[in-house]
């Protein structure tokens, strides 16, 4: 008699799991071909790391940092920041305290003419922008905003 279908047979000693007499064998083509599965699974990630690597050596170092650190920014969204980001924002941010505001302007104005240059994630732009928009006085972000207004119409 044929065991029941995910239903291990029954021993001579009435427990369910491998008999003497069949050592198990039963399940060893299942877990062989889970396996295989798992070792052709393994063998097409590494076939197509393979091929994002090539690609990104094949492409312009800017442009490749530039497509890897969004991704990276993307891949790691709803995960704690890493050491290095929380390191890097905590310096930059006891630089700022202690520096004075042409240090700050000259900085600021740097960063925003790279920022030009590169295509930043979209995340970081909107961020930064809202920064910007924010360290205004109220007044001030009113008139931007008529301006915005009239230079879209």
């Amino acid at each position: 008699m044929t065991p029941a279908v995910g239903k291990e047979p029954i021993s001579a000693s009435g427990l369910q799991g491998p008999t003497p007499d069949n050592g198990g064998t039963e399940n060893a083509g299942e877990n062989l071909r889970k396996s295989n599965l798992k070792h052709r699974e393994t063998a097409a990630r590494m076939r197509r790391a393979a091929r994002l690597a090539e690609a990104i050596a094949d492409a312009d170092p800017e442009d490749a940092r530039q497509v890897m650190t969004a991704a990276l920014i993307d891949l790691h969204e709803g995960l704690p920041p890493s050491e290095v980001i929380l390191d890097t924002r905590s310096k930059a941010q006891d630089w700022a305290r202690k520096a004075g505001e042409i240090e700050l302007v000259t900085l600021a104005d740097a960063a925003l003419a790279q920022i030009h240059c590169r295509a930043l994630h979209l995340q970081h732009r909107k961020a930064l922008m809202r920064r910007l928009y924010l360290s205004l006085p109220l007044e001030s972000r009113i008139r931007f905003m008529h301006w915005a207004r009239e230079a879209e119409g």
